[in-house]
């Protein structure tokens, strides 16, 4: 199955991975792609903070990653049917991203006041360097 760019426009992406294992056989694999950021007015404000934490969710549903390839989709493994208790704890690591989004926020533009700061210092392509070693 594969599910290119939507979830980020529908009302419960949870729901719709939820109803992905239940069309899929065990072994089956789900190929998807979402970008759950600000990119473009369409996307639903509400499911940004899935940016951080959708692929972690994903696997409560009774998925396994398979390949890991963040640039160009993911790609899942069905191994099992999913219980009524997976899904709810696929809701409760969503109150979570929630919480904690305004956090990844402050970090992410933290992170991008040091670049600026690095490059007006000339010191961003050394301190990368370091950063690798």
């Amino acid at each position: 199955m594969v599910n290119t760019d939507i979830l980020e426009h529908v009302e419960n992406p949870i729901e719709v991975i939820a109803i992905y294992n239940k069309c899929l056989k065990k072994g089956g694999m789900l190929i998807s792609h979402w970008n759950f950021t600000p990119c473009i007015k369409c996307h639903l404000p509400k499911h940004f903070h899935f940016r951080y934490t959708f692929n972690k969710i994903v696997p409560l549903l009774g998925f396994t990653k398979k390949i890991k390839n963040e640039r160009h989709g993911h790609y899942f493994l069905k191994v099992k049917n999913i219980t009524k208790e997976d899904l709810n704890n696929a809701y409760k690591k969503e109150k979570i991203s929630k919480l904690f989004y305004p956090l990844n926020e402050i970090i992410e533009e933290t992170k991008r006041m040091i670049v600026i700061i690095l490059k007006k210092l000339a010191m961003y392509d050394l301190v990368k360097r370091v950063i690798r070693k």
